[in-house]
């Protein structure tokens, strides 16, 4: 009997990997400098 602990394959199961990915990084810096561009 082998489990795999999460299936990472799934978008949206693990909103970590969501975050992660290379879009939400994008939207994360994006948002980043215009709060921290007076």
């Amino acid at each position: 009997m082998h489990r795999s602990p999460a299936p990472v394959s799934q978008p949206g199961a693990n909103p970590i990997a969501t975050t992660v990915s290379p879009r939400g990084l994008t939207l994360l810096r994006q948002s980043i400098y215009e709060i921290f561009q007076f």
